[in-house]
């Protein structure tokens, strides 16, 4: 997978991927994430389809999510609505890891684009405008033994 500009990948993580259309109006940026990936013989890899219904590893978290992103910008391209529309989507490695190499590309291309939106269903058909967070601190401590 190709990084993204300015990502830091220092932290051994798979790259960011950035994909994008330009057009000469308003700037749309779109973020997603690459869902946790399991071992193929792990139980949480059970895939279930239903009739109406589908079940399996974190269908109504992210892979939701890029449907809900993708799906509406292929309804206008299909309708003609995004000639002069610039796109970019993005969706960042490491979504369980609190962004530790993305942050700082995210706050990148949303500088370069007028809208950004985040993806990720809420499970309540409610729109979530925030969510708890996660920190991360790394400690030297220096002693004697």
């Amino acid at each position: 997978m190709p990084s993204c500009p300015s990502s830091d990948n220092s932290t051994g993580l798979a790259g960011h991927v950035l994909a994008s259309k330009s057009g000469r109006g308003k700037r749309l940026l779109v973020i997603g994430y690459l869902d946790t990936v399991f071992p193929p013989n792990s139980l949480f890899q059970r895939y279930r389809r239903g009739d109406n219904r589908r079940s399996g590893p974190d269908v109504t978290d992210m892979k939701g999510g890029q449907m809900v992103m993708l799906y509406p910008l292929k309804a206008l391209d299909a309708k003609g609505l995004q000639e002069d529309l610039t796109v970019a989507v993005k969706l960042n490695s490491n979504e369980k890891t609190g962004k530790l190499s993305s942050r700082k590309n995210h706050e990148y291309q949303v500088a370069l684009h007028d809208y950004a939106l985040v993806h990720e269903v809420t499970g309540t058909n409610n729109l979530m405008r925030v969510r708890k967070g996660l920190g991360y601190a790394r400690y030297v401590v220096n002693g004697k033994a």
